[in-house]
């Protein structure tokens, strides 16, 4: 890790999100109504991972978390959100493949959320119908896409209808 420079660290760090990382929307229901925060998250048994994508990006790591199970190892999170977030994902970006839609979504939702915002307001719910639409289709979409295995197929064809009944289209 040392003897990296600073290219061959975010890209490692690209590498790192595009096997173990999640991009996410998460929907809160504050008392000012909904509110959507775009986060970068990996989970792993190896903490010193997790600390190198701290050193890279920034954020904070979490754990142990219990697993359920004594008899698998303690896991630990990364999360990073907030302002940094958006240089983070526009450095990571040129290096992503599978998860680069992703990455296109949250910076979507950044720029959005930043429009006209005062200090400290960015996330907040909007009265206005067609941006909580938009933000909710951002959302359903990330979601999607984070799926793996048996679940995508019936959740995707959930979502779409969900999305085509508020018409609104899905990319």
């Amino acid at each position: 890790g040392a003897d990296m420079n600073e290219d061959q660290k975010w890209a490692w760090l690209a590498g790192f999100m595009e096997g173990e990382g999640s991009f996410q929307i998460v929907r809160m229901k504050p008392k000012i109504g909904f509110v959507y925060s775009a986060q970068i998250v990996a989970t792993s048994c190896d903490r010193i991972l997790l600390e190198r994508c701290k050193d890279i990006a920034g954020g904070w790591i979490q754990g142990p978390l219990g697993r359920g199970n004594p008899r698998h190892r303690p896991a630990y999170r990364w999360k990073l959100s907030g302002k940094p977030l958006g240089g983070v994902l526009e450095k990571l970006l040129p290096m992503l493949i599978v998860k680069k839609r992703q990455a296109e979504i949250l910076l979507d939702l950044r720029r959005e959320m930043f429009i006209g915002a005062r200090k400290g307001e960015c996330g907040r719910q909007t009265a206005d119908q067609e941006v909580r639409d938009r933000r909710l289709a951002m959302k359903n979409e990330i979601n999607c896409l984070n799926l793996r295995g048996r679940k995508m197929p019936a959740y995707e064809k959930l979502s779409r209808e969900r999305t085509a009944q508020q018409g609104l289209v899905l990319t």
